[in-house]
């Protein structure tokens, strides 16, 4: 029998995990389910807040460092970690492209929310625009929900090809 999921027994759990290059099939899992929830969580916060903006910067961020997390997997020591960690955005999501663990549209999508990402940013720190929005945002809240789709297939556990 399962024994019932604690926040103590989880946090409990992700402290023990090891490196993750010594992880087992099961941690790498737990690991993956956890984060996907955890990121998840946050996004559906700010949708539910109205802060639109804020969201897809934040989404940004997230795909950004879940890329590097499964480009990290994929190459599995064969490229540096630290490469991979200073690469920029546009060459973490070319990267997955090129590994084929993102297809076309997946990498379209990525291009497109980092480019309203970097629009964002530029607008809130040139312009003095605020991360509330006031009124409803349909466009800006459909990239939140995509991000939300991206980060799943990234972190799926059934898309990782972890041996």
């Amino acid at each position: 029998m399962a024994k019932k999921i604690t926040y103590e027994r989880l946090a409990k759990k992700l402290e023990e995990l090891p490196e993750l290059k010594n992880m087992s099939e099961e941690d790498k899992k737990l690991y993956c389910q956890t984060g996907q929830a955890l990121l998840v969580d946050e996004l559906e916060l700010l949708i539910r807040e109205r802060q639109w903006a804020l969201g897809v910067i934040m989404a940004a961020s997230m795909l950004e460092f879940v890329g590097k997390i499964r480009l990290i997997w994929e190459y599995k020591g064969s490229v540096s970690q630290s490469k991979i960690i200073d690469d920029t955005f546009s060459t973490t999501i070319r990267l997955l492209s090129r590994a084929k663990i993102i297809n076309r549209f997946e990498h379209d999508k990525l291009k497109g929310i980092k480019k309203i990402r970097n629009g964002l940013a530029h607008d809130l720190i040139f312009q003095g625009s605020t991360f509330h929005d006031k009124e409803p945002n349909p466009d800006l809240e459909n990239i939140i929900k995509d991000a939300i789709t991206l980060i799943k297939c990234l972190l799926g556990v059934n898309s990782l090809v972890m041996s």
